[in-house]
Formats: structure tokens, C-alpha cells, sequence
């Protein structure tokens, strides 16, 4: 386990302009440019406060060719990152899995492969489960079991599951046939053992060439359904399916488990197979996304089940969304609370460009796809990948070399082996999105928090930061500089930190908010891209409210460090002989009106 790396964030809530991405892992003071790749990852929500997130995953280092596990927590919605865990039991971790539980609790697996002279046999290797009980903020290493692939993992609510951890995972007959089957094991902290089968479990045959669950969900009546791709025995065509397993409450029984979604893989059926599940609490449904070849050409498909999975609805089709490619790659879905389906996707397979869009009529239409990264510009340069090489030595003697070892180097540019639950609802509404970059071949992992609730209802007006009652305090305030400032002349982004001094002696009380009165540059068009208020030019609203200790601004003490984010306009970002102003803001400073309150009570002798 690793000390902590403390990542002071951007968090970003717009009116689905995210602006500036939050970047998760990126310690160029512990970690070497160039030499960083995510394999997979996941992001996780705690079902009773919003404000605590987990993102596990995967780390490919480069430099050193070893994988190892890892855990970032936040503790307040997104705004700060802690890697609290990483796992390098071996060279090559793998087969990760994270879930939060009730009462601050929270799971982390994690996969070492046995490395027998830089051979990986998996077969031999162990699945360990790690604890924590403030969150994912700390761990601890509480038992090991077997070899589990892929796995997916949830929390039990209710029957002999409650409060147990539930994970499915790619059960492989190592012995026999080579088949595979959705294997299922639980595990309860206080008990300190895995339970690898459930009664009746074990009676589900091994059926399939790769059966790989993706999602896992809890049902209102506290039943758990898991979704999986399976590859079917049969050799030509190849058929693949998504199929539904589902856990009673009581699992006195395993009913047989439902091919949702049947493809049948050909010369004919050139389209990429990928799918997306989400689950829509506010109705009890379970969705489902995926590519198929429909008259001709490939089509993105969205079916329902109303019924735990049982049934699915007759597909529709998702319209192309309008992006460079007009297809969606990566796919992942949501709805939060409030019913609202967010959809995430890549233009490509490899892409550095991921874009985020929302439908409030459960998937029937989405509104214009708003891109989360810079490299969604078509004059962004591909970054060299230096993070995704990975090199495999083949020992002589064995099958695949008669002779000598045999070096092979695979470029993995932005690949994700294991795409389970990029994208999480959060009780708020909020959509938090995590996903990779190839950036300049360093490779990133990155997440945002997007509202979505004005765009969904442009009739609804824009809920300003400041209350009537409002003082204007400009007067009895400095605005000082913190010493951090950045103009990205690529993207004509520009973001500077700040504090405000309390000039007087008396306190001022919170919630206190910046708004901006006019905004220019010399360059041109200028915008706000951090808003509180959805507003991107004159009226933006900034709420220093999480920069405020204590909610009071003591006298002559100073506010925490906050970022002022602007977008230059892309057409003006022309370097001048002459000096000249780059950003200019006029600004009012608001705070809580109450005189009684701004007293300051005498001092005690």
C-alpha cells in the first residue's frame, strides 16, 4: 500500500459545458511523464452521500512494464483526489473491482497474476480484498481468495446479502473444457472468508468461450441483476450475447439465465460491438445499448426490461450523434434520480475525444453531444504513445517459440480492456463521467461533475448565487493574487488563482459570491467557463462558499485559494508584438447582510 498522493482538483459543474477536465493521477512529481496508461477503471458513488466518490482501476507503468492496482477517494463531490490505495502484490495486477456499502463502508479487489519468468499464469494467481470503513480514504487487506476474471461488484441490501460484497466475475473451467460460465462470490468483512458459491449456483453449467459481467445492479425490491457479454460455443458464425443473471433476495433459486440481446458475428456484420446498461430507479427498468447490423448498416440500439430482466422491449434506435464520426464508441449510460439518461462515448476506438450527452424522454432523443476534451478539435495533434507500450518476452521452449525468447512490443494507444462503470449518477443529480487520454503521451485519467438540470428545461431561469438580502462588501475586501496562473494557447484557456482579504474588523458572514459586472480581452470574445450560475459572460457567479473557513471571513484573515476559469475565442489567439490585456474582469463582491452578526464580540483578558 502506498502513502497518499494529495491531487488539489478543478471540479466542474456547467450547464453542460464542462470546461476545464478535472484530472485524476497526474503526479508529474511522483510519477515520470510519459509513462502512465489506465487499462480500466471505474468511478463509484456512496448511495448515502453524494459528496463521496471512489475511482479504482489499473495503472500501467512503462517504464517499469508492471500493472498495478489503484484507488483515488474523494470526500467532497470531485474537488479533491487522494490515492488512498495502490496494489503491488505482483507484477501484474489486474481483474479490478470497487463497490460502497452502507455506514461509510467500501471494497476494493484486486487480482495478482503469478509471473513465473515473465509469464503470466492466471490460473496460479490470487484475488485480494481490501476494506474500508472511513469511505475509501484508508485500507485494509482482508482476505484472499482465488483467481476471479473480470469481475463486477455490488453491495447487498437486503436478504442473506445485505451488507455483503456480491461479485460476478468470468468463472473459467480450467481443467476441462476451457468453457466459462458467470461465476458469483460473496464476502461480508466481519465472517474474514469468501464465500466462492452460493446454493444453487454451482448448478449453473459452463456454457460459454467468455462470459465477462459488465454492471451489476441492486432492484428496488433488493434482488441483484447482473449483465454480461458472452461469447457462445460456436465457431462460424460466431454469436455473441448479453445475458441477464439475476440474484433473489432469498436465492432459494437461480432462474436460467436470459440472452437479452443475440448478435451474430459474420463477413456481413461489420460493426463494432460494444454496450452500455444503466438502470432507471425513479421507473424500476433496466436498459440496455448495443450495436447490431440492421438493413444494412450499423445502428446503436436501446431495449428495456420492466420485468428484472425476464422480458426486453422491441430495440430503437439511438440517433447518430452529430460528431467527426457519427458513431458511438466506449458507450456508457445513467440516470440519476430525477430519471435523466447521460450518455458517454468516444469518437473512435483509440480517441482522445469523449463527449457527453443527456435525453430527458429515457433514450428516445439526446440533445447536442457536448465534447469533454480539447482533443475533440480537429486540428488537435496526435499524441505520441509513449504510455501505451507494452512489451511481452515469449520464453523458448514453449509453444509459441521452438527456438528462443521472442520479444513482442503491443501498442495499446488508449485501449481499455475491462469498460464497467465509467459514469455515475450521484443523489444530486450530478453526472460524474471518468475517462482516458492519450494527451501528449503521458496518458491521462480524468473526470468532471456535469449538471444537466437547466439544459434539460431551457424554460427554467437560471437560479442565481445571491440571495436578495445580499451586501455589497467590494469595499471591505482585497482580491489578491495567489500565485497561480496558466494560458493554454492551444485550447485559449485561460485560469488564474485567487483569495479575498478581509480589509476590516469586523467578520463576514457567508455565502459569499464574486459576480462578474463586464468581462473582455483584447484577444477577443472572452467567456467564463466555472460559473456557479450557468452564466458565461456579464452576471457569472462565482460561490466562494467552499473557499470560506467556517462559513465566516474573520477580520484582516483570508478566504482559501479559488480559480477564475475563462475561454478565449479560438479565432483571436494570435501572439502580439505589443503588450495587451488578456483577460479584463470588473467584479462585485457579495456577502450575507446582517449588522448584528458582524460584530466581533470583545476578547476575553
Amino acid at each position: 500500500m502506498s502513502g497518499l498522493r494529495n491531487l488539489v482538483l478543478v471540479w466542474v459543474t456547467a450547464l453542460l459545458c464542462v470546461g476545464e477536465n478535472v484530472k485524476v493521477g497526474q503526479v508529474a512529481a511522483l510519477e515520470p511523464a510519459g509513462h502512465r496508461w489506465y487499462p480500466d477503471y471505474q468511478i463509484h458513488a456512496d448511495p448515502t452521500n453524494p459528496r463521496n466518490l471512489m475511482i479504482c482501476g489499473g495503472r500501467w507503468n512503462t517504464a517499469s512494464n508492471v500493472l498495478s492496482g489503484f484507488v483515488y477517494a474523494s470526500s467532497d463531490g470531485g474537488r479533491l483526489w487522494t490515492q488512498s490505495l495502490e496494489d503491488e502484490s505482483s507484477t501484474f495486477v489486474s481483474e479490478h473491482s470497487c463497490a460502497f456499502g452502507a455506514d461509510g463502508k467500501a471494497y476494493f479487489l484486486s487480482a495478482a497474476s503469478k509471473v513465473i519468468d515473465g509469464v503470466l499464469h492466471h490460473n496460479l494467481g490470487t484475488t485480494r480484498i481490501f476494506t474500508s470503513a472511513d469511505h475509501g480514504r484508508t485500507w485494509t487487506r482482508a482476505v484472499r481468495t482465488g483467481w476471479a476474471d473480470s469481475p463486477i461488484s455490488v453491495v447487498g441490501t437486503g436478504g442473506p446479502v445485505r451488507d455483503r460484497l456480491v461479485t460476478f466475475f468470468n468463472d473459467s473451467d480450467w481443467r476441462k473444457s476451457k468453457l466459462t460460465r458467470v461465476g458469483l462470490m460473496t464476502f461480508r468483512a466481519s465472517e474474514h472468508r469468501v464465500m466462492r458459491e452460493i446454493p444453487h449456483w454451482r448448478e449453473v453449467p459452463y456454457e460459454y468461450r467468455g462470459s465477462f459481467p459488465h454492471k451489476a445492479i441492486v432492484l428496488k425490491d433488493h434482488s441483484i441483476v447482473a449483465l454480461y457479454r458472452a461469447t457462445l460455443n460456436t465457431s462460424d458464425p460466431i454469436e455473441l450475447a448479453i445475458g441477464v443473471v439475476r440474484l433473489s433476495p432469498g436465492h432459494k433459486d437461480l432462474p436460467k439465465p436470459v440472452h437479452a440481446v443475440h448478435v451474430v458475428l459474420n463477413k456481413e456484420h461489420p460493426c463494432f460491438i460494444d454496450e452500455a446498461d444503466a438502470y432507471d430507479p425513479s421507473r424500476d427498468r433496466i436498459w440496455i445499448a448495443y450495436h447490431d447490423f440492421v438493413d444494412g448498416r450499423c445502428k446503436f440500439l436501446l431495449t428495456a426490461s420492466s420485468d428484472h430482466g425476464l422480458t426486453w422491449s422491441e430495440p430503437t434506435e439511438v440517433s447518430e450523434p452529430a460528431t467527426t464520426s457519427r458513431e458511438y464508441h466506449n458507450p456508457a449510460m445513467e440516470f440519476n434520480l430525477r430519471g435523466v439518461l447521460g450518455l458517454l462515448w468516444r469518437d473512435s476506438e483509440s480517441s482522445d475525444c469523449w463527449y457527453f450527452a443527456a435525453s430527458d424522454d429515457q433514450g428516445r432523443t439526446f440533445r447536442a453531444p457536448d465534447p469533454l476534451s480539447s482533443a475533440c478539435s480537429p486540428s488537435q495533434a496526435k499524441p505520441h504513445p509513449d504510455a501505451f507500450l507494452m512489451a511481452e518476452v515469449t520464453q523458448g521452449g514453449s509453444s509459441r517459440s521452438s527456438f528462443g525468447p521472442t520479444l513482442s512490443v503491443i501498442n495499446h494507444l488508449n485501449s481499455v480492456w475491462q469498460f464497467a462503470s465509467p459514469l455515475v449518477a450521484t443523489a444530486d443529480g450530478l453526472f460524474h463521467p471518468v475517462w482516458i487520454e492519450g494527451a501528449t503521451g503521458q496518458g491521462e485519467l480524468k473526470t468532471a461533475a456535469i449538471s444537466v438540470d437547466h439544459f434539460l428545461d431551457p424554460a427554467r431561469p437560471i437560479v442565481s448565487a445571491v440571495k436578495p438580502s445580499s451586501l455589497d462588501v467590494s469595499d471591505e475586501v482585497a482580491l489578491l493574487y495567489r500565485g497561480d496562473q496558466h494560458y493554454d494557447t492551444e485550447r485559449g484557456m485561460f485560469t488564474i488563482k485567487m483569495v479575498l482579504r478581509n480589509k476590516t474588523n469586523k467578520r463576514i458572514f457567508g455565502p459569499i459570491s464574486l459576480q462578474a459586472v463586464a468581462i473582455n480581452s483584447e484577444l477577443g470574445p472572452v467567456e467564463v467557463l466555472n460559473s456557479d450560475n450557468g452564466e458565461r459572460r456579464a452576471g457569472a457567479i462565482w460561490d466562494l462558499s467552499d473557499a470560506l473557513p467556517r462559513g465566516v471571513l474573520e477580520p484582516f484573515r483570508t478566504t482559501r485559494p479559488f480559480s477564475l476559469n475563462f475561454q478565449l475565442s479560438p479565432a483571436n489567439r494570435s501572439h502580439q508584438m505589443r503588450p495587451f490585456e488578456l483577460v479584463g474582469v470588473q467584479l462585485k463582491v457579495l456577502a450575507q447582510k446582517n449588522a448584528e452578526k458582524n460584530k466581533v464580540p470583545p476578547r476575553r483578558e
